[in-house]
């Protein structure tokens, strides 16, 4: 009878050996050792654009395993570094591979509106992202890229003079939501509310939207 001692010696080493093994199937077939989704979101949370799109701009990101997520951060760094052409290539990749990804066209919206000044396709990228989140969960949630959306495209709408427009996209918030919100986002959506009604003559209601945002600044 051997040793215990040196049955586990046997048992180690074949387990190292199996796992050279299917490190070196993996290998050989081309299966990446990390994910590039998961590479790229780690860069991206850093802010590492140009790193980002140093080690990916050759990458088939069709083959991610998000691949929305995936052109969605290449065509974020792409925005970051004011390549709009590149940029907007990725990010219609991401919203192709998953039309629901709110966040692709929320970044689409940036991208129209602050580097190609196409407030038409801006307007509709930034809904698209309300709309895409609201599906998502099913109802309104309150993190901050539909909020911001919406203030995206009511902005739109107001510096238009569109105001009863500017008025309906903001509605998307009422007063029952804006206590759910965070303190800096409901101060942001009562300022947009007072400019819009500002712009519409009623003053009542512009001085009661101004002063709940100053009394939330105060908690």
């Amino acid at each position: 009878m051997k040793p215990p001692g040196i049955w586990k010696c046997f048992v180690h080493c074949g387990l190292v050996v199996a796992a050279l093994c299917i490190l070196r199937a993996a290998v050989a077939f081309g299966a990446p050792a990390e994910d590039a989704f998961a590479r790229m979101r780690a860069l991206g949370d850093q802010n590492k654009w140009q790193e980002l799109v140093d080690q990916f701009k050759d990458e088939n990101l069709s083959a991610s395993s998000d691949p929305s997520g995936a052109f969605h951060y290449r065509g974020l760094a792409y925005l970051h570094l004011k390549d709009a052409a590149r940029a907007e290539k990725d990010l219609k990749q991401a919203v192709k591979h998953s039309p629901t990804n709110g966040y692709a066209w929320h970044s689409l919206g940036d991208l129209y509106m602050q580097l190609l000044k196409d407030t038409v396709r801006a307007l509709d990228a930034y809904n698209k992202a309300f709309e895409a989140d609201l599906a998502e969960h099913k109802g309104k949630s309150y993190s901050w890229m539909p909020i911001d959306a919406t203030l995206s495209a009511a902005s739109i709408l107001l510096h238009q003079t569109r105001y009863a427009e500017a008025l309906k996209v903001i509605e998307r918030y009422d007063d029952g939501d804006i206590r759910n919100m965070g303190a800096y986002w409901a101060r942001r959506t009562l300022r947009m509310y007072g400019q819009i009604y500002a712009g519409m003559g009623r003053e009542a209601e512009c001085l009661a939207s101004f002063k709940a945002a100053l009394e939330r600044e105060e908690r």
